[in-house]
């Protein structure tokens, strides 16, 4: 009877061991079951993350554009000035010839006798028939500018002033085709004349005492007479034998002559 009864509890610790086993085995399943889950959502969450919303697109960055060479040089223009530019060179003012403007080739230019103090200036031109002055004190001058026998006219953009500037280094003109050479006795006292000779030279004045100058004519009717000190500039007309001068500088101020 005893050893049926040690068989019992035998076979009785045997299926504890067995149940307790698969329940050690079954319980090991689920726990790995969970945390492959676990990871499972966390890298779902990490995705849902990196993913952009579709109520906020992610903006696509816009790469800033190397600029080139050429389009540097156009947003740093050098000056207009040119070996061929036909403001290169002296002039001076017309009223006073101690006044005058220089134009360097490089785009660089001085000013002097102007207000009694010399300046110095970077300058440009445009299309538009513009001339650009930057002085060095940071100011800007702008003017219209035309060309015409060896006289520059400008007038400024900004309050209207008008100057006319006679080339100081001109080459010497020839007039011997000109109408104006020969004799001009003023028609209000015929001993006060003008001599224009065909090599742009003249006298003017009385019998005695004339006073030599330098002559040329522009080709739209201006006629300039360079006393040295100072230039007068005057428009003419000829109707015959009569020449009619209008100064270009003071007004009211029209003389006639006659071919003498």
């Amino acid at each position: 009877m005893q050893s049926a009864g040690n068989k019992k509890i035998v076979v009785i610790v045997v299926v504890l061991i067995v149940l307790i086993a698969a329940f050690l085995a079954a319980f090991f399943i689920f726990w790995n079951s969970i945390d492959f889950s676990r990871e499972d959502v966390r890298e779902e969450a990490e995705t849902i993350e990196e993913r952009p919303s579709p109520e906020t697109p992610t903006p696509t960055p816009t790469p800033t554009p190397t600029p080139t060479p050429a389009a540097a040089e156009e947003a740093t223009p050098p000056p207009a000035a040119d070996d061929g530019h036909f403001l290169l060179g002296m002039w001076t003012w017309a009223d006073n010839t101690d006044i005058f403007l220089y134009f360097a080739a490089d785009g660089s230019g001085h000013r002097d006798g102007w207000q009694a103090v010399p300046q110095t200036f970077t300058w440009s031109t445009s299309d538009d028939g513009g001339l650009i002055i930057d002085l060095d004190r940071g100011f800007t001058e702008r003017w219209s500018y035309a060309f015409d026998s060896n006289l520059l006219t400008i007038t400024s953009r900004q309050n209207r002033e008008h100057y006319v500037y006679v080339r100081a280094d001109r080459e010497p003109i020839s007039m011997a085709d000109h109408e104006l050479v020969g004799r001009w006795n003023w028609d209000a006292d015929s001993s006060w004349r003008y001599i224009f000779e065909a090599d742009g030279q003249g006298t003017l004045g009385f019998a005695i005492g004339r006073e030599p100058f330098e002559w040329w004519a522009t080709t739209d009717g201006r006629l300039a007479i360079d006393l040295g000190d100072h230039v007068k500039l005057w428009t003419y007309t000829i109707d015959g034998d009569v020449l009619t001068l209008v100064s270009m500088q003071l007004e009211d101020n029209i003389f006639s002559y006659y071919r003498a």
